[in-house]
């Protein structure tokens, strides 16, 4: 028995290992009918999976520490941000973009969930993908612009502005946030369990 879990141990890990290092395709989640994220999207070799909110960071992210003094919308919980770094926030805000063009979304911000959306259709938006560079400056972000037409002013869709400080963090119709989170390993490990268990059952009837 101990030998079963020590082995269904690192099958697991091996599986999920595996599966981190897979560029897998995203899978589109969507809420109301308009795209609200993606589970699976592979940045830097890693699995994370993005949802969309609009609100300040406290909002989003919780009441925290971080951020700049006097950030509207009070100070937030930035360990809940998946990058440390501009490098890594700009990879995920392409991986993001390559996403939304996978899925046919891309040009099409009223097609992406915006919870405080302006009235009438909007034709751009800006995703925040934060990070805390220096605790001391503020919040940082990467952003990812979605827009048509006339929505683009002097940028393009698909466009990553170059990082920068945000101490006002309301986002309004035309800005929300990249929440990334890694996924539970829960399923890789029943995946695991059911491909070690077969093992088993195939050794058992050779044995008889």
């Amino acid at each position: 028995m101990k030998a079963f879990a020590a082995g269904l141990a690192v099958l697991s890990i091996a599986i999920f290992g595996l599966a981190q290092k897979v560029d897998a395709t995203p899978i589109a989640t969507f809420s109301g009918g308009k795209l609200s994220g993606f589970n699976g999207i592979a940045v830097a070799g890693r699995l994370y999976n993005v949802s969309i909110g609009d609100g300040t960071c406290a909002g989003v992210f919780g009441a925290g520490s971080g951020g700049a003094p006097g950030q509207v919308g009070g100070l937030c919980n930035t360990s809940r941000f998946a990058f440390n770094t501009a490098a890594g926030a700009g990879a995920a805000s392409s991986a993001l973009y390559a996403a939304i063009t996978g899925a046919g979304f891309n040009g099409l911000p009223n097609s992406i969930v915006d919870p405080s959306p302006a009235p009438g259709i909007h034709n751009a938006m800006i995703i925040w993908t934060p990070f805390l560079g220096d605790p001391l400056l503020g919040i940082e972000t990467s952003d990812l612009r979605i827009c048509q037409g006339a929505g683009c002013g002097t940028g393009f869709d698909g466009q990553i502005l170059a990082a920068r400080f945000h101490t006002t963090s309301t986002a309004g119709a035309n800005s929300v946030w990249g929440v990334w989170q890694v996924p539970e390993p829960s399923t890789l490990a029943l995946l695991g369990a059911g491909l070690f268990g077969l093992a088993a059952m195939r050794r058992r009837k050779a044995n008889v």
